[in-house]
């Protein structure tokens, strides 16, 4: 299974609707998006569209390496690249979580640990 086909399976079984898509000027490819709602941070308890995106074709090995926002005023965390898609600007930000994802085992390197710990990471540094 290719690693996007993958992780849009991996969000759908946490209730997630993903859908993939592709922003102009972005050279890492395709993204997986989803409509997120952080539960930490400044913007805890907004609904935000986030995609999730990498350039490696190995996952669940590497993980995803960029997280995508769309529409996300002020952040505290320098921008790695902005593009515009529809009504949106997206804001990518890169973000690999190899400092805790290299030493877990196979079977938690999935979109559940992702999600729970690294994207609660993410916009708790927002």
């Amino acid at each position: 299974m290719n690693p996007l086909e993958q992780i849009s399976e991996e969000l759908r079984g946490l209730g997630y609707e993903p859908v993939r898509f592709s922003l102009d000027g972005f050279t890492a490819g395709e993204l997986v998006g989803i409509d997120y709602q952080p539960a930490c941070g400044r913007y805890k308890g907004q609904l935000f569209k986030v995609g999730i995106g990498f350039q490696e074709n190995a996952y669940p090995e590497y993980p995803p390496h960029f997280i995508g926002v769309a529409n996300l005023s002020g952040p505290n965390i320098r921008v790695h690249s902005s593009h515009r898609r529809e009504n949106y600007e997206w804001s990518m930000f890169s973000v690999p979580p190899n400092d805790f994802w290299d030493s877990l085992p196979s079977s938690d390197k999935n979109m559940k640990t992702y999600v729970r710990r690294h994207l609660a990471r993410f916009w708790s540094q927002l």
